[in-house]
């Protein structure tokens, strides 16, 4: 079983904590950090998988539970453990997860880039297709489909500006953090 150093822990549970206030934060429709804490997740910070993936999952079901509960609370009638739609909304991060895991495991700006493009465009295409699925508003047409695809186009704008900024304060402040806690300079580009 992998050890998973305290310096290690006390980074992703200080990003955990970021995440989770970007999304309560106002903010344009998509712009929080919870895709870039996928990619960053995936890139870096564990080696086994499972936990990479399980970080921004996490995030994203325990803010769900606050947004729809709380914030949202008048418009459901009982308590939601799930927002509609979680199944490709949580696809969605999985597969930045797993893309940040493919493409910025190295660190390098273009590896980080194409995971930020690449997991961008996969959210959307996820996720609008699970609109159009279950939306009565979409027909179940290939009209119907591009237009939920056009309808998500401003939020697909505001997501890749949110995974371009938060993926670099990511990256930024995990590359600061190496050079004062030096545990985490002995941290090694998964393999």
């Amino acid at each position: 079983m992998q050890r998973i150093s305290n310096s290690k822990l006390l980074f992703a549970a200080g990003a955990l904590v970021i995440v989770s206030l970007s999304r309560f934060l106002p903010h344009w429709p998509n712009f929080t950090a919870l895709g870039a804490t996928a990619i960053f997740s995936g890139a870096v910070l564990f080696r086994n998988r499972f936990i990479s993936i399980l970080l921004p999952l996490t995030i994203l079901f325990l803010s769900d539970l606050i947004i729809n509960n709380v914030v949202y609370a008048s418009f459901y009638d009982s308590f939601k453990w799930f927002t509609p739609g979680a199944l490709y909304i949580y696809g969605g991060i999985m597969v930045m997860t797993l893309l940040g895991e493919r493409f910025a495991k190295n660190q390098k700006v273009t590896g980080i880039l194409t995971s930020i493009g690449a997991g961008t465009i996969a959210f959307f295409l996820l996720t609008n297709f699970g609109a159009w699925l279950a939306n009565p508003m979409y027909p179940q047409t290939l009209n119907g489909l591009i237009a939920s695809y056009t309808a998500g186009l401003p939020f697909l704008a505001s997501a890749a500006a949110a995974n371009l900024i938060y993926t670099g304060v990511l990256f930024g402040a995990f590359y600061l953090a190496k050079n004062k806690i030096p545990a985490l300079q002995e941290v090694r580009v998964k393999s």
